[in-house]
């Protein structure tokens, strides 16, 4: 409040005082003494009792070498006060690091949609023959002798409706692009993405020669299908990626052809790579055509309509612009540059000419309001020089004069003119996308969506359509050229009328430009992939030098942060765009508080996987087995917001919610979900795919719920029978059965033990039980090493759930996994195994069934000590930490993205003994612990599971046992070759496997495992 250097009294004080000390704290005093106060000199906070220095915190992140710049400010809506993090990203860093990898997930992302929509579409597609234009280049005669499959428009949608975009729009889009190339006259034509064959069945009758490639084996297929019954044997199909030219050659096509590609390609990079080899595959003196250019200029515009199109009419200005920027940096298409093409003449000097063009056509949508054509006329070496004959061109600035079109047509009528060039001309197919751009950038009233929807309809500017320039051909003997004006980002185009037999050899309108490699041409469109992937690295590198109350919950990408008029970072726009958009988004009370960052929700990568693969905008609803996982998803993680691109681990999941997910999928689909199809596809986009071939396919029968009922204890010792027991009771009947006195009387419904891992043929399943902690985890490494003829089958007890007790006896823990595995298969011979603890479950399963008749396929010890001399208490303390503890705890470090600062101070370890525990283990499964919860649920079957241990007594087993040893064993077992089962089993197949009792279930040394284990299964 008062610097401490000066001694004098502060005005207005009731007591004064010598020396005041700062604070940091901003107030004034009032004329009645009272103090008023106005806020921080910094952006110093308290959270949790911690004084927080926010700029800390945003130098910490700027140090990270994928960010730009940071802003960090609290939210103080919520009950406890959450730190939000907005930065903008290093795209240098991203190009150099990251682009490679996101590229290959990208352009596979692409490659799989296409595969499932076409293979979709050539079920259910019929064209309509009856919706043709009168100007369409195929004949009726022709059309007669062609199947409907030849203009197959699937999934062609508008981004403004999400709706198909008519069969006369599209019809009028590839007449555009169909007369441009016939006009060229090609006898030799490669297209590059022929897709389904839009252009293809066109242009092919008119060559000699016509050599399609695509990604798609699907879309070849729809093609091939057709080609075999029309008469186009010149017609080739390759299976290639855009960058693969094998079997190509060099300078052979009159016309190259990407038409509605390159939006699809993934940076400005592979653009080049594909434009460079296409070049050099066209003839002296043909011309390289790229169609359907998504315009970077106009790309705000663009979302900008998309937007105000979807938009309720109360939605506010503000809201508005927060949902346009947002849907900009989320964008997976590349818009590129008109300037790019320009400058390519300065990269590949056998370039002649470069046209820029917009579509034809009456229709206004997003083809023809934000696109563009492109025509790259390669030089003919072998072209005799001519010296270029000059043109008088006479120039009119529309911007300045406006003139009507009839106006024109009446001079050019007169004068007749070689060339006349009108400039600057308001483009009449998005005037009204242009003003709401401005009046968004611009901050002006109106104040909602739809008031401004009312002033458009009232707006009386001028502008005019560039197909009424295109209708002058049909009256004047002139051609038209239309191209953006030089300043493409207001949408202007300029208007080129040549008198029929003119050359038009250059552009008038744009001079050359070099080209600038560093320059960015083209927009991210892997910027919001990258920055979903950074935000848990955020997390991790701030926790290495922060506490864990200044690590922010909520990380919030933008493509740049907006700046106050003195190009500084504007908080205050920041934390309302966060607000804003958020409530926006999901329609909630922002003050609640949440267990997840709503952002990282936010800014979900838009669907790759949807059924629009050519609008990118659209909004598909989930289908009903993406709905159900939604459900199960929101109930176990405890959200109010799931989407189909959230990873289940980065979202509060970790493994032992994973099996209670595989579970709820048997309870609600009927379905076996491996455990492990859950890692390898943590979203639910990924899953959906998973559960409808598991549905379409056959499966085996469903391990139904396994009830137990601890009401009853009658006898004291009673045998297996030899059918599958149908009374629940006989779990509790069996010799060393000891029911807890907590537990309840009545009846308690336990969850199938079974856990699938993987799942094979109809064979016998292999069936392994836990070991110490209860958890199959260990397993999961072996079971996908192991070969997929037969399912292994993970068994974890009773009370995971925190709901039911443990079991605590060896052998009733047998009797109730035997009752689970019979359900589902009912007679032998059964293969059985378990490591650590779980061996000993296993040879006591194998006694049971063994001693009611039932054969034994397989008895498989992994590394298991037979538990032949009764151990002291320090000894079975002594196993519990040192071997149970330490062989079980580094598999319950997630499989996925787990988060550390979920545990509280309530935890049963500090925070300080976590910390240790991690230090401790292996850099390579230092991942993240579980959650508090799911730990709280093992220790009683820890305690229960040692006291089975402590408590057992086995008998001799009179049949085989196989011993899977590791090679490096504790002293006290290392003069011990069969780990004292010899005294148990006259019979041991004894094999060594390299590593200890931890390792051997872990890379690299679980191979050799799994080798050895797949002779006894094969």
């Amino acid at each position: 409040l008062w610097d401490s250097e000066n001694t004098s009294s502060p005005p207005h004080a009731p007591h004064p005082t010598p020396l005041l000390y700062k604070t940091g704290d901003r107030a004034q005093y009032c004329t009645n003494g009272a103090i008023e106060f106005l806020g921080r000199v910094d952006h110093q906070i308290k959270i949790r009792g911690f004084r927080v220095e926010l700029g800390e915190i945003e130098a910490t992140l700027q140090r990270h070498p994928a960010i730009q710049e940071a802003v960090v400010f609290p939210d103080g809506a919520s009950n406890e006060t959450r730190l939000i993090t907005y930065f903008s990203l290093n795209y240098q860093h991203f190009q150099q690091n990251i682009l490679q990898s996101l590229q290959t997930q990208h352009l596979q992302h692409w490659q799989t949609l296409y595969n499932q929509t076409y293979q979709s579409s050539s079920k259910i597609h019929h064209a309509v023959r009856a919706d043709l234009t009168d100007n369409f280049v195929i004949t009726t005669e022709e059309l007669k002798t062609k199947p409907d499959h030849t203009f197959n428009i699937t999934g062609w949608n508008s981004s403004y409706t999400g709706e198909p975009i008519s069969i006369r729009e599209m019809r009028e889009w590839v007449n555009d692009r169909v007369q441009q190339i016939l006009a060229l006259k090609p006898k030799r034509v490669l297209e590059i993405g022929c897709g389904t064959g839009l252009l293809l069945f066109q242009i092919a009758p008119h060559c000699q020669k016509y050599v399609g490639t695509d990604f798609s084996a699907a879309s070849l297929e729809l093609i091939q299908t057709q080609l075999n019954g029309l008469n186009l044997h010149h017609v080739e199909l390759l299976h290639h990626m855009a960058t693969d030219f094998a079997g190509i050659d060099p300078a052979s096509f009159d016309v190259v052809i990407l038409n509605s590609i390159v939006q699809y390609f993934p940076s400005q990079d592979y653009l080049m790579q594909v434009l460079e080899a296409a070049i050099q595959t066209v003839a002296p003196g043909g011309v390289l055509l790229i169609g359907d250019v998504r315009s970077l200029p106009l790309l705000a515009t663009f979302h900008t309509w998309v937007q105000f199109c979807q938009a309720d009419a109360a939605m506010e200005r503000t809201q508005l612009q927060q949902q346009v920027e947002r849907s900009q940096f989320e964008e997976p298409e590349l818009a590129i540059d008109p300037a790019f093409f320009h400058a390519l003449r300065d990269r590949f000097s056998s370039i002649r000419q470069v046209q820029i063009r917009l579509s034809r056509g009456r229709s206004h949508n997003e083809m023809t309001q934000f696109r563009y054509n492109v025509l790259l006329h390669i030089d003919d070496k072998f072209r005799t020089f001519q010296p270029t004959q000059v043109h008088s061109v006479q120039h009119h600035d529309w911007k300045a004069n406006p003139i009507a079109v009839e106006e024109i047509q009446h001079s050019l009528s007169e004068s007749k003119p070689e060339k006349f060039l009108i400039t600057n001309v308001t483009n009449q197919r998005i005037r009204a996308a242009i003003e709401t751009t401005n009046w968004l950038r611009n901050k002006e009233s109106p104040k909602t969506v739809g008031r401004m929807r009312e002033k458009l309809q009232d707006a009386a500017q001028w502008a005019i359509d560039p197909q009424d320039w295109w209708d002058l051909e049909t009256v004047l003997p002139y051609n038209v050229e239309i191209t953006w004006s030089t300043q493409t980002n207001t949408g202007d185009y300029d208007v080129l009328l040549l008198r029929q037999g003119i050359d038009a050899n250059i552009d008038p309108s744009i001079p050359q430009q070099p080209y600038q490699s560093e320059q960015s041409y083209t927009n991210h469109p892997l910027q919001s992939a990258f920055a979903r992937q950074l935000i848990p690295e955020l997390r991790q590198y701030l926790k290495q030098t922060l506490p864990d109350y200044m690590v922010p919950a909520t990380f919030v990408p933008l493509e740049k942060l907006p700046l106050t008029s003195s190009g500084k970072i504007d908080r205050a726009s920041v934390a309302e765009l966060y607000r804003a958009s958020i409530a926006e988004q999901y329609r909630i009370n922002i003050a609640e508080p949440y267990h997840i960052s709503i952002a990282e929700q936010y800014y979900d990568l838009l669907s790759l996987s949807g059924n629009s693969i050519h609008s990118s905008h659209s909004t598909i609803a989930p289908s009903i087995t993406e709905a159900t996982l939604i459900e199960i998803w929101q109930e176990l993680l405890r959200l109010k917001q799931v989407s189909l691109h959230d990873n289940f681990f980065e979202l509060g999941g970790h493994s032992l919610l994973a099996t209670q997910m595989t579970s709820r999928v048997r309870d609600t689909f009927g379905l076996e979900l491996p455990l492990q199809k859950i890692f390898e596809a943590p979203t639910i986009a990924q899953l959906a795919p998973i559960l409808e071939t598991l549905r379409n396919a056959a499966s085996p029968p469903i391990p139904p719920l396994v009830r137990l009922d601890r009401s009853a204890h009658r006898r004291k010792r009673s045998t297996l029978p030899s059918t599958p027991p149908t009374n629940p009771n006989q779990i509790q009947n069996h010799p060393g059965f000891s029911a807890p006195t907590t537990i309840k009387q009545p009846e308690i419904a336990s969850r199938s033990p079974l856990i699938p891992l993987t799942l094979g043929n109809s064979q016998q399943p292999f069936f392994c039980v836990h070991p110490m902690f209860g958890v199959v985890f260990p397993y999961l490494e072996l079971a996908h090493h192991l070969g997929s003829h037969r399912s292994f089958y993970g068994l974890q007890p009773l009370g995971l759930d925190g709901k039911s007790p443990p079991l605590n006896r060896i052998e009733a823990i047998a009797t109730y996994y035997i009752q689970a595995i019979q359900t589902l298969q009912p007679h032998g011979p059964y293969f059985l195994g378990g490591w650590s603890f779980g061996g000993l479950v296993a040879f006591e399963m194998a006694q049971q069934l063994t001693q009611a008749g039932q054969p034994i396929g397989l008895l498989a010890i992994l590394d298991t000590p037979a538990p032949c001399n009764k151990p002291s208490l320090y000894q079975s303390l002594k196993f519990l930490l040192g071997t149970a503890l330490w062989s079980t705890l580094p598999f319950l470090l997630d499989y996925g993205a787990l988060a550390t600062d979920r545990l509280r101070s309530r935890s049963w370890f500090s925070r300080g003994q976590w910390s240790a525990i991690t230090r401790l283990l292996p850099e390579e499964s230092r991942l993240q612990l579980l959650d508090e919860s799911a730990i709280r649920s093992l220790l009683p079957i820890v305690y229960a599971n040692s006291q089975a241990t402590y408590r057992y007594v086995p008998r001799p087993y009179p049949n085989r046992l196989t011993l899977f040893k590791a090679a490096e064993q504790p002293e006290a077992l290392q003069n011990q070759p069969t780990l004292n089962w010899s005294t148990l089993a006259s019979e041991i197949q004894l094999h060594q496997v390299p590593g200890n009792h931890l390792s051997l279930l872990k890379q690299p040394h679980v191979q050799t495992l799994a080798q050895q284990l797949e002779h006894y299964l094969s």
